[in-house]
């Protein structure tokens, strides 16, 4: 019997599950957005009070995704991995985007394409079998400027997630079929991190850091409030 605990934090909604053997036996998730830091640890600690510490890894998202909520989530599973001696399994989050769509849906055919909104015209991508091999790792791209002849060249693909509707207005052809839902939680990664666990892919707990894709930006805001005293002084 093989216990994992699941953490998905790349998405505004943070969840835990734990699975054995495969099969989730366990899950919760926040009901409030982007309140990892306030809520996923109590998450984690209802499952341990509810179905016992007992975990042979714990399985984290690693990326793309939200900066704050990725960082978030791997210092929880570094943590625990650490502390309970434990193996820590590293699941880029596209494919647990692509787990998620072939678990609700009967695909017969053609890959999987999980996208996630990246903000502008921007989005990241990954391609998948059936079986969750990667085709096409995670990279990401600028759906205007995306040479879909050479990235897509097979006969059908099945787009989900949040970069799902954005990815409709330009990609156009028979190939595409589009599914905005995300399928993106802790539920949908109970048959990837069991795998992972199999075959030994495990992650250095003290260097493993979040693959965010691309480097953060910080742009200035156009205009700051500054408290002095009694009164805020404008500046741009």
């Amino acid at each position: 019997m093989t216990r994992i605990l699941n953490i998905e934090t790349a998405s505004s909604l943070c969840s835990a599950s734990i699975s054995e053997d495969g099969i989730t036996i366990a899950y919760t998730e926040s009901e409030k957005p982007n309140s990892h830091s306030t809520h996923l640890a109590s998450l984690v600690n209802n499952l341990f009070e509810k179905n016992g510490k007992d975990i042979a890894a714990v399985a984290v998202s690693i990326g793309p995704g939200s900066y704050t909520g990725l960082r978030i989530g791997l210092s929880l599973a570094k943590g625990i991995a650490y502390s309970m001696n434990i193996p820590l399994i590293s699941v880029p989050t596209l494919q647990i985007i692509a787990a998620g769509f072939i678990e609700k849906n009967n695909m017969t055919e053609g890959l999987i394409c999980p996208m996630m909104d990246a903000g502008r015209n921007e989005v990241y991508i990954a391609v998948y079998d059936k079986k969750l091999n990667a085709v096409i790792d995670p990279i990401p791209v600028i759906l205007d400027k995306i040479d879909q002849d050479r990235v897509f060249n097979s006969d059908k693909y099945n787009i989900t997630g949040s970069g799902a509707k954005k990815a409709e207005t330009v990609l156009k052809g028979n190939k595409f079929e589009f599914t905005t839902e995300a399928f993106l939680s802790a539920g949908s990664m109970q048959k990837i991190s069991l795998k992972m666990f199999t075959s030994k892919e495990f992650s250095d707990v003290a260097y493993q850091t979040p693959q965010y894709l691309k480097d953060f930006i910080a742009i200035k805001p156009k205009l700051s409030l500054i408290y002095k005293g009694t009164q805020f002084d404008k500046s741009v």
